[in-house]
């Protein structure tokens, strides 16, 4: 598992994309039920403004996932769903990521970008209320 929490960590870290967590851990008196199920979701928004390969990842997703249902459902035989997976590994190869710089900085410039970041989301949030 720490390799996939690894693998996440670094997805997280690349300026082509980015993904959005949904977390849905709240029940009625704590009980899950049918209806409402504890799960998380990795979204990518495919026209993601400033993240250059999101598209790719939601048409990778999308054909993931008709190939696993085929797979998964006997229709495609196992060496055809690995010739598919090799072939999708060629085809974003040509495609490079670079990581995202972090800058070290203290902790009197952090609370002031972080005030920041709040007061537009405050204003954010108020016009899209208006």
């Amino acid at each position: 598992m720490g390799d996939i929490i690894s693998f996440l960590l670094e997805l997280n870290e690349l300026k082509e994309l980015r993904y959005e967590l949904e977390i849905n851990d709240k029940f009625f008196n704590d009980i899950e039920t049918e209806d409402n199920r504890w799960y998380a979701n990795i979204k990518f928004y495919g026209n993601e403004k400033g993240h250059l390969y999101n598209a790719d990842m939601c048409q990778f997703l999308a054909s993931l996932n008709e190939s696993r249902e085929s797979f998964e459902s006997y229709f495609t035989p196992k060496d055809m769903f690995d010739i598919w997976k090799k072939q999708k590994i060629a085809d974003y190869s040509s495609l490079p990521v670079t990581k995202k710089v972090y800058e070290d900085i203290d902790n009197a410039t952090r609370m002031k970008l972080r005030n920041e970041h709040l007061e537009r989301q405050f204003k954010k949030n108020q016009s899209d209320s208006e």
